[in-house]
């Protein structure tokens, strides 16, 4: 069974570059409104989407958390860990300074977008919960 749609998001996945050069994937997630809104931010190690077919983002893990959160106003950010996922680099170590950093930098990025008020919460579960409290 397929998920409704909502009409309440829209998806889009882009590149962040660090100031070393290597570049993040970043999804985002973010209801339908003219105001900029706060943002949810999530980080993994583990895949943050996948290519699937007809690329329907409803079909990706994160759709009903995303959808619950654009609901209720905010934008989410999901990114993939530096050296993981598709996003670029070397994962030298669980959670390193660069990941620490990397965070900040993603963080900073978020603040300065159209669709962001600036306010910016990370949160997450096990590995997503470690980046959580690093950020």
């Amino acid at each position: 069974m397929t998920a409704a749609p909502s009409a309440s998001l829209t998806f889009s996945s882009v590149y962040v570059t660090m100031p070393d050069g290597v570049r993040l994937a970043v999804d985002i997630w973010l209801p339908q409104s003219d105001k900029p809104a706060p943002t949810v931010l999530l980080s993994t190690r583990y895949w943050r989407s996948f290519a699937l077919h007809k690329d329907d983002p409803r079909l990706q893990g994160i759709y009903a958390l995303a959808r619950d959160f654009t609901d209720h106003g905010y934008a989410v950010v999901n990114v993939d860990s530096r050296g993981s996922g598709v996003s670029f680099g070397t994962r030298c170590a669980e959670w390193s300074d660069e990941e620490t950093d990397d965070l900040g930098t993603v963080i900073d990025w978020i603040a300065n977008q159209t669709w962001s008020d600036g306010r910016v919460v990370s949160t997450g579960f096990s590995y997503g919960g470690n980046t959580a409290f690093l950020a």
